[in-house]
């Protein structure tokens, strides 16, 4: 009697699906980052309460970019996700810089730049490199990178779970508890090398990755737990979605009303934000999908939503004074005015800058690939 043979092993994944509820989350993240940069107006409790709520969506960006590093380290090789990184990431970073550094050195916008009296090859290095002077937005570049870095430490840290649960708790205490580093060039750097205006950049990047790091870890706990109990915050979305509810609103409430705590409060309210649209998103994107035009929109600003992150803020800033092109026109001005006449003026600069963005990366990628260019995602994020 012959043996039977064994089954063939399972074909190895090369592939995981697309998450659907991660897809929307960009789309999220993206509309954040415009209202952010365009509706925290005002002053007083309206002023706390917009940037309480749509200020720092960077927080949000960081927390998908920690979950689909965890989703994807099925295949992670450490030089490929480097080189993938700098395609992907770094190159249109520069490619969208470099025109703006062109025009920069020639067109100095103000005697207040801190590179106004720098030497031009220092003027093209400093934001070609580092970003954030010509397209504020752009700091996030020296953060990531750090991120990218470092892919590997997360991966170890995760195999022992009292490191990486008391790391993990480490990180969030101190994006609660320790203000959030403010990335500019003091005025003292005016007159300052490119060596020591480099690391004034270095340092407040590093900086900036302590207090991000929470959003990074949770996002790879987050993809850790519903992929070992798939069906649980489906089963208890209503529990967690009251507890984070009533958490916002406590912190809300002591964001703005409790003198010196802004500061400290400002982080633990945006990670709650986060985990709470994350909640919503992985219960109801089924449902959302069903609705034929929002799941259009939504898919096409996440499809966008990088090459928008890089291009909104010179929109944003020519839109407000001109100045961006030699000789240009303000075509916004917000000033301290009625309430009803800023909301006018941020909405307006909410549409134009989203609708001018999407229509700049398509005409772009409509000519890279009419021009055989196979990669259109290395020159633009799209």
């Amino acid at each position: 009697m012959k043996k039977t043979p064994p089954p063939p092993p399972p074909p190895i994944m090369d592939k995981k699906p697309t998450l659907l509820y991660m897809t929307y989350y960009r789309a999220v993240a993206i509309l954040f980052i415009l209202l952010g940069h365009t509706f925290i107006i005002g002053k007083g409790v309206l002023f706390k309460s917009l940037s309480f709520f749509i200020g720092g969506g960077t927080l949000y960006f960081v927390f998908i970019a920690g979950f689909l590093f965890k989703y994807l380290s099925y295949k992670f090789e450490y030089k490929s996700f480097l080189k993938r990184k700098f395609l992907n990431i770094i190159l249109p970073f520069w490619f969208i810089m470099l025109p703006l550094c062109c025009i920069y050195i020639q067109n100095p916008p103000f005697e207040k730049d801190i590179l106004y009296y720098m030497d031009n090859i220092t003027r093209f290095i400093t934001p070609f490199f580092f970003g954030q002077i010509l397209n504020g937005s752009t700091w996030f570049m020296g953060m990531i990178v750090i991120f990218f870095i470092l892919s590997p430490l997360f991966l170890k840290l995760e195999k022992n779970k009292k490191i990486w649960y008391t790391v993990l708790l480490i990180s969030i205490l101190g994006t609660i508890f320790i203000p959030r580093t403010r990335l500019h060039l003091p005025r003292v750097l005016m007159y300052a090398s490119l060596f020591r205006i480099s690391v004034s950049f270095i340092w407040q990047f590093i900086g900036a990755f302590l207090y991000f790091s929470s959003a990074w870890l949770l996002g790879m706990e987050m993809c850790n737990f519903t992929e070992k109990n798939p069906d649980y915050l489906k089963e208890n979305k209503n529990y967690y979605l009251i507890r984070l509810c009533l958490t916002l609103i406590l912190i809300y409430v002591c964001f703005v009303f409790i003198a010196n705590l802004p500061d400290r409060l400002f982080g633990a309210g945006k990670l709650t934000i986060a985990l709470l649209i994350f909640l919503l998103l992985y219960n109801y994107s089924d449902k959302i999908s069903k609705i034929g035009i929002l799941d259009k929109i939504l898919k096409l600003l996440s499809k966008y939503s990088f090459g928008i992150f890089f291009i909104h803020g010179p929109i944003l800033h020519c839109m407000r004074t001109g100045s961006l092109i030699p000789n240009g026109i303000k075509v916004i001005s917000k000033t301290n005015g009625e309430i009803f006449e800023l909301f006018a003026a941020s909405g307006l600069e909410f549409v134009v800058a989203l609708f001018s963005s999407i229509l700049i990366l398509f005409t772009i990628k409509y000519i890279l690939e009419k021009l055989n260019v196979k990669h259109t995602r290395w020159f633009i994020g799209v």
